[in-house]
């Protein structure tokens, strides 16, 4: 039966059990938004399949066409399985970045209305240069793990080169 399951499903029942779980907890988020905010439904499902139009039709082969435009560099050749590792490190603090951007643009841009300050006593103003601090931080944080990774194995495969003994 588990064999079954996992080869019709293509993961164990706890992974299913996790996405039904991840499921109800959004389902309960949207309901309480819509209770507590009086948001009206058709305004987020206009918003929802915008922004999936958008991402598919503009931004997807957009950072499609930058990473096959990275990959036909000559030194990207030599060495793909080292530019896959880096890519990775470029991939995910852009991603965090631009999620940072996504939830709190209206700050960042300086374009929520009075509301913010009204009800926070705070300026948007300080939040683009936060954003970009923090933007510049998660790139650092990524490139020093991305540099230690490269020479963190070249020194572990030479250690246990040396201790390995000779077989005959």
């Amino acid at each position: 039966m588990g064999s079954r399951f996992r080869r019709l499903y293509g993961a164990g029942p706890l992974h299913l059990v996790g996405v039904l779980a991840c499921l109800g907890v959004a389902a309960l988020a949207i309901r309480r938004w819509f209770d507590v905010g009086g948001h009206d439904a058709r305004v987020i499902l206009t918003w929802f399949v915008a922004l999936a139009l958008a991402h598919d039709l503009i931004f997807l082969p957009a950072y499609s066409l930058f990473d096959r435009l990275l990959s036909r560099h000559p030194a990207i050749r030599r060495s793909p399985a080292r530019f896959a590792r880096a890519r990775l490190h470029i991939r995910v603090p852009a991603l965090l970045s631009a999620l940072l951007l996504l939830v709190f643009a209206p700050l960042i841009l300086s374009k929520s209305s009075g509301e913010y300050a009204g009800r926070t006593g705070l300026s948007s103003h300080p939040y683009l240069g936060r954003w970009l601090i923090a933007t510049a931080c998660l790139f650092a944080l990524s490139g020093a793990i991305c540099l230690f990774r490269a020479r963190a194995p070249a020194r572990s495969y030479r250690a246990k080169a040396a201790r390995r003994k000779p077989t005959r």
